[in-house]
């Protein structure tokens, strides 16, 4: 009866816990709502996560299979206060490294998460990226090292493309006001993308 009660006590925890986002590896100076983090720290609540100029930070949230690095000069706002909020990452600028474990059973069935940016909602599906946003001329890139994202334009649902293994997709500023055409990369950017922030 006492392991019954045990087990039952334990799912229920575990169903209704709130996500938490742990801080892997700091290099500089990285804050969260006011606080400089170390390795070790534990985020549980909404706010902006933002990294200094020559620093960056690795975290990984267990309860959405994330690992996402963020770079020199980077803000993010993460939405951790509950398991079911629709936004739970909105990339404000700067440049991440993102790796999503496919077949992550939390969650809705019908999407391993989004990523929000100034202009696009990106899909992830199991997938490893790099995705840059720019707060100057809104604009938002995508380079797919694995996996697939679905890149959409928050102003017109049907304005969208899915970006696949060795491709490149931009929207906003230079790469104008519609998904453009998804590029096939070669060997060699593929490969000067790939080594940015992989850690």
């Amino acid at each position: 009866m006492k392991l019954i009660l045990l087990l039952v006590l334990s799912f229920s925890f575990s169903a209704f816990s709130i996500p938490t986002a742990v801080v892997e590896k700091v290099v500089g100076t990285v804050m969260f709502k006011g606080e400089k983090l170390t390795v070790g720290s534990k985020l549980t609540t909404d706010g902006i996560l933002f990294t200094k100029k020559k620093s960056y930070v690795k975290i990984h949230i267990p309860h959405w299979g994330n690992s996402i690095v963020l770079g020199s000069s980077s803000k993010m706002k993460l939405s951790l206060s509950s398991k079911k909020t629709k936004r739970q990452y909105s990339f404000i600028k700067g440049i991440c490294r993102w790796k999503t474990i496919a077949g992550l059973k939390t969650g809705p069935k019908d999407k391993k998460g989004q990523i929000f940016t100034r202009n696009a909602v990106l899909g992830v599906r199991g997938t490893d990226f790099l995705l840059k946003a720019g707060d100057l001329l809104g604009e938002t890139e995508v380079v797919v090292f694995d996996g697939q994202v679905e890149l959409q334009n928050t102003k017109n649902a049907k304005d969208k493309a899915l970006i696949n293994k060795g491709q490149w997709g931009g929207l906003g500023g230079r790469y104008g006001n519609t998904v453009g055409e998804i590029i096939n990369l070669p060997k060699k950017a593929l490969n000067y993308f790939n080594k940015q922030l992989k850690n």
